[in-house]
C-alpha cells in the first residue's frame, strides 16, 4: 500500500482506492461523522417542483408516493437545480416504486489504510451508471476530477436510519440540507477502521420513517473481505504500460466486482487525470487490462502513479408499501502502482 498513515489520508485518496464507492459518496454526502464529501457551489439535480416552495409534486399512473414541498434555493448563485422525473414506477405498476442511492456501508482494507464509512441520501430516482469515456472491454478509460463539483440530487426524509449487526452499530440521522433536501449523517468517527461483519453475515437495516418516506427494513448480506494476489503493490513497483495487466483476487460471492487504476500525486494524494475502471459482472477473481488502456492513461510527462483498486459490491433492498430503497456493502483492498516500462 503507502506508508502514509490513515489519518494523513485524505477522503479523495480514499476515495482514488474505490471508484464505486467514491460514487455513491459523493451522492450520499457524508461517509463519516461530520465531514462531507460535497464542495460548495454543486449542481443540484431534483424534482422541478423540489426548488419552489408549496410547489406540489404531480405523480404518474399508478404511483402511491405522497407529493412533497420544498424550501426556495438558498444555494450558491451558481447552484442549478435540473428537473427529474418524479416517479420511476412505470404507468399501470402498483408495486413500490425505486428511489435511488439508498444506504451506503462500506470498508477498505488494506495495508497503512483502513478505513470504514456508512452513508445514506434517499432520491427519487436512481443514479444512472457511468459509463463515459473510450471502451477498452472489458474497461474504459475515463477522466477523473476528485476536485470537481458534484451533482446532488435532492434528498428525501425517511427518518432515522438504524443499521445492527456490524460493529459498532450506526445510526444515520436525518437534517435539513438546504435547497437540496434531507441529507445522513453518519455516527461513525471519520477515523473508523473497520465496520463490516464477515463475509456472508447478515446485517438489518431500519428507516423509522420521516416526511417523504414511510418506516422501511430489509437486510443485506455482506462481501467477502478483498486479497489482491497479483500484481505486487506498493512505492516503487510497476507495470509495463505495452502489456496486459492480469489482476488477480481472492474469489468471493460479490454480486459486481469494480477494478479501478486511478491517479494520485506524489505524495499519494487523488489527482485530476485519466483513471482505467472495469466494472464486472460476478467475482470470478481475475480480469486482464488490455494494454490500449493502460497505454492511454500513461499517456503522460512522466510516468504515473496509480492507485489499484478492487471493490467487491453487494447489493440489497430495503422496502415498505410504496418504495424500495437501495442497500449497498462494498468492501475494498489495493494500493500503488506506476504505469511504465
Amino acid at each position: 500500500m503507502t506508508t502514509v498513515t490513515a489519518p494523513a489520508l485524505s477522503r479523495a485518496a480514499v476515495a482514488a482506492l474505490t471508484a464505486v464507492a467514491a460514487l455513491l459518496l459523493t451522492a450520499c454526502g457524508d461517509p463519516g461523522g461530520s465531514s462531507g464529501l460535497v464542495p460548495t457551489g454543486d449542481t443540484l439535480a431534483g424534482d422541478a417542483a423540489d426548488a419552489v416552495a408549496g410547489d406540489t409534486t404531480t405523480t404518474t399512473a399508478g404511483d402511491t408516493e405522497t407529493a412533497d414541498t420544498a424550501p426556495v434555493d438558498t444555494g450558491a448563485p451558481t447552484d442549478t437545480v435540473v428537473a427529474d422525473t418524479a416517479d420511476t414506477t412505470p404507468p399501470g405498476d402498483t408495486g413500490p416504486t425505486e428511489l435511488g442511492v439508498g444506504v451506503l456501508l462500506g470498508e477498505i482494507d488494506a495495508p497503512g489504510l483502513n478505513v470504514a464509512f456508512a452513508a445514506a441520501r434517499l432520491t427519487r430516482v436512481p443514479v444512472p451508471p457511468d459509463t463515459s469515456g473510450t471502451s477498452y472491454p472489458p474497461c474504459r478509460v475515463a477522466h477523473v476530477d476528485p476536485n470537481a463539483a458534484e451533482t446532488v440530487r435532492y434528498g428525501l426524509d425517511g427518518g432515522a436510519i438504524t443499521v445492527t449487526g456490524t460493529n459498532p452499530g450506526v445510526t444515520l440521522s436525518p437534517s435539513p440540507d438546504g435547497a437540496a433536501g434531507t441529507k445522513y449523517t453518519s455516527s461513525l468517527p471519520d477515523d473508523q477502521e473497520s465496520l463490516l461483519p464477515g463475509g456472508g453475515a447478515i446485517v438489518s437495516v431500519s428507516g423509522a420513517g420521516g416526511a417523504d418516506v414511510a418506516a422501511f427494513s430489509g437486510v443485506l448480506q455482506m462481501p467477502e473481505p478483498v486479497t489482491i494476489s497479483l500484481p505486487a503493490t506498493g512505492l516503487g513497483r510497476k507495470a509495463n504500460p505495452q502489456v496486459p495487466l492480469t489482476v488477480t483476487w481472492n474469489k468471493g460471492t460479490g454480486q459486481q466486482v469494480v477494478v479501478s487504476l486511478n491517479p494520485l500525486g506524489p505524495t499519494g494524494e487523488a489527482i485530476a487525470g485519466k483513471a482505467v475502471i472495469c466494472d464486472l459482472t460476478g467475482d470470478e477473481g481475475t480480469v486482464t487490462i488490455p494494454s490500449a488502456a493502460l497505454v492511454e492513461a500513461a499517456n503522460l510527462p512522466s510516468p504515473p502513479l496509480m492507485a489499484l483498486g478492487v471493490t467487491r459490491i453487494r447489493a440489497g433492498t430495503a422496502s415498505n408499501a410504496a418504495y424500495r430503497i437501495p442497500l449497498t456493502a462494498t468492501r475494498s483492498n489495493g494500493g500503488p502502482l506506476s504505469l511504465s516500462e
